[in-house]
């Protein structure tokens, strides 16, 4: 008897073992083997207020649910400044797109895939400013960079001005697509595994030169007004997310408007204290910088802050004014508070604020700067700003940074962030709701809406014909899969049986 049983028990553990080995094999082949799939690749340019950049992508040419796997493997920053700096002299908008595209582009697409490879160029907000104050200058800087990008062997796309909200949902794409929060499983797993759901995602703030936005998906989308809604479809699943573009806050722009404040509330006077700069400090500015300006005055003034700051009738238009600094972190914060108090920046529609949040750009260089750790938290960030603000000169002067230029501003600009994020006027973060992670990129990518871009385009692009995307179909695989479980399973229920009656015998 006891040879019966043996012979049963080897039986019983010989299926067993052949059904889990099959079932490994097999899935280690099909998702892991070499497929033999060539890459596709695809550039973007981020055409931001202060400088543009070239951002190059890789993704195997199939796709999971539609949307490619995509990575950064190479990036680039343009000579000169923004694109909006150009518009008195277009043609030198596209020349300094040159040298990116000749010694990164060129190189790191390999030659035979440059025809195939998709080119697309995004303008922020410096270009949306320039276009509502002058669409003729603006179209023909836009103009001569699609002429200079189309120069090249590449699939040009698009050469176009992104709105806010594009610019908002592209960079909740991107930090969200970093963190694995889109991805599913095999195909055979997706039938039990959940995809990503709006609790499993996070929020993204980004500050630039001269817009801020802010995108995450609320607890209660029923009452977000139409123009605050963008939808995004990633990996076969649909998002709906809240987002804002706050135009003219920009950190460049935010200062700006506040040293252009302050000249005005000292009516004029040709030297001001300024309590964000640092004691021991001065400088001198135009009046044509502070007034002549898309924020300061005209239509764009209106719509961001509810007023212009303007010279009064018959002043020098040609007057200088030198800002002093008093480093006194109570009074630049009242000052900056203002820049929150007025009618339209109250006017818009702002959520609770819920779950983790992902601040990059601005927001992670004043961290950077401060000498801050990636997760801080509220109470010592305002210290960490309360600090910065109270350093004379001769102590900022000698701060390390890449942006001697900007060694000055980084008081107004960490008291700008700071009370973005937590004034009740705005998104109102406190001690318990502020779970916010300040990043410049994430596994090696950077953080910010390019990458949002090129995975937004990608859902557009089809699979080379001829080309199988895993060994087997799926159907031959999912075949295997069961007929390997079921041996599996009969192996272990004779094993089970067998040890049973042997036991109790």
């Amino acid at each position: 008897m006891k040879d019966v049983y043996s012979k049963y028990l080897s039986f019983g553990i010989t299926c067993l073992l052949i059904g889990v080995i099959g079932i490994v094999v097999f899935s280690v082949a099909q998702y892991t083997g070499d497929m033999n799939v060539p890459d596709a690749y695809g550039l973007v340019w981020d055409a931001g207020s202060s400088a543009s950049r070239l951002y190059i992508y890789s993704w195997p040419v199939n796709k999971q649910y539609s949307t490619a796997l995509v990575s950064e493997i190479d990036r680039c920053q343009a000579e000169g400044e923004g694109l909006s700096s150009y518009l008195d002299d277009p043609a030198g908008a596209g020349r300094s797109l040159e040298k990116c595209m000749n010694e990164t582009a060129m190189v790191t697409v390999p030659e035979e895939d440059h025809a195939d490879s998709i080119l697309g160029l995004g303008c922020t907000a410096g270009m949306r400013l320039a276009e509502k104050e002058s669409k003729e200058e603006s179209d023909a800087v836009m103009e001569a960079v699609e002429q200079t990008l189309n120069s090249y062997p590449f699939n040009v796309q698009s050469v176009s001005i992104l709105t806010g909200g594009e610019e908002g949902s592209f960079s909740w794409n991107t930090v969200n697509y970093l963190l694995g929060n889109f991805a599913k499983g095999p195909a055979l797993l997706s039938w039990i595994l959940p995809s990503a759901s709006a609790s499993e995602t996070v929020g993204a703030l980004d500050m630039g030169g001269a817009s801020l936005q802010i995108s995450f998906i609320p607890e209660d989308l029923s009452v977000v007004p139409a123009e605050n809604k963008e939808f995004l479809r990633m990996y076969g699943e649909d998002y709906i997310i809240y987002t804002h573009s706050y135009l003219c806050y920009g950190s460049n722009e935010a200062l700006r408007r506040h040293l252009a404040t302050l000249v005005k509330e000292a009516n004029y006077t040709s030297q001001v204290v300024d309590p964000c700069s640092p004691d021991g400090f001065s400088k001198k500015y135009t009046a044509e910088y502070l007034f002549d300006a898309y924020c300061s005055t005209g239509q764009e003034a209106l719509k961001a802050w509810g007023s212009e700051v303007t010279l009064p009738p018959g002043f020098p238009q040609n007057s200088n004014f030198t800002l002093v600094g008093s480093s006194d972190p109570v009074q630049c914060e009242k000052e900056v508070q203002k820049l929150f108090n007025t009618t339209t920046f109250l006017s818009v529609y702002k959520p609770p604020v819920t779950g983790e949040f992902y601040a990059f750009s601005t927001f992670f260089y004043t961290v950077t700067f401060m000498n801050l750790s990636n997760d801080v938290g509220l109470t010592d960030y305002k210290t960490g700003v309360d600090d910065l603000c109270g350093k004379p000169w001769s102590e900022v002067e000698n701060m390390p940074t890449r942006r001697k230029d900007q060694l000055h501003t980084q008081c107004f600009r960490g008291m700008f962030c700071y009370l973005f994020l937590t004034d009740p006027m705005s998104y109102n973060f406190t001690e318990e709701t502020w779970n916010i992670q300040f990043v410049g990129d994430i596994g090696g990518t950077t953080v910010g809406w390019a990458l949002g871009l090129m995975l937004n385009v990608t859902n557009g692009i089809p699979s080379e014909d001829g080309i199988q995307e895993y060994p087997l179909s799926t159907g031959a695989y999912v075949f295997s899969i069961v007929l390997f479980s079921i041996l599996a399973v009969v192996g272990l229920i004779i094993v089970v049986y067998v040890g049973r009656i042997k036991y109790e015998a």
